[in-house]
């Protein structure tokens, strides 16, 4: 999603996907928060680091890694 769609329509999908896991395995409220803030925070970081690349969040771009210089 977050290649795909950006960074919003990524943290939404997997926030949904995180709160319906949780509650469906009985977790507490705490935890369910805990593991979307979790999630979120990682989600923004490797959304950093593709900005970072200058990686265009989109599938239908090619990204060769010929053309980066060390």
């Amino acid at each position: 999603m977050l290649l795909g769609g950006g960074l919003g329509p990524a943290l939404i999908a997997q926030g949904i996907a995180s709160i319906l896991g949780d509650i469906r395995s009985g977790k507490p409220g705490w935890r369910v928060r805990f593991n979307v803030a979790q999630y979120s925070l990682a989600m923004v970081a490797a959304w950093g680091a593709m900005r970072a690349m200058d990686v265009s969040p989109r599938l239908n771009v090619l990204h060769s890694f010929a053309g980066l210089r060390a």
